[in-house]
């Protein structure tokens, strides 16, 4: 029998794996067809990472946001030609903002394209 933790094949006598010590089943398939303990931990790992990347990624644009939100409320109290640059820098921080967002959105369907394809 194979471990389901290690993927170690054993003698079916055996209760514990002697690769890594952990309690053996009744598995007879052969180790590819098992799911192994570190294939779980490698895809939770990697959903964490994205997770992470994700939670900057939102924190960028909130910040952008309120960079563009400011531009735009500065310039209603400043001079007519720092009102100008002001109004220019902040168009452009809402055009970046919305690219990004539609950038973002475009990645979520491609991953859920991906992962319905697997």
């Amino acid at each position: 029998m194979f471990c389901e933790n290690c993927g170690k094949e054993n003698r079916n006598d055996r209760k514990f794996c002697m690769e890594c010590g952990a309690k053996l089943h009744d598995y007879t398939k052969p180790k590819e067809d098992l799911i192994f303990q570190k294939d779980i931990d490698e895809k939770q790992e990697s959903v964490e990472k994205n997770n992470k990347i994700q939670n900057r990624f939102n924190i960028a644009l909130l910040v952008l946001l309120v960079l563009a939100i400011a531009c735009t409320t500065i310039s209603f109290f400043v001079s007519e030609t720092a009102e100008i640059v002001l109004v220019v820098s902040s168009i452009v921080l809402y055009i970046v903002f919305f690219i990004l967002i539609i950038v973002n959105i475009l990645k979520k369907f491609q991953n859920n394209l991906n992962n319905e394809n697997k």
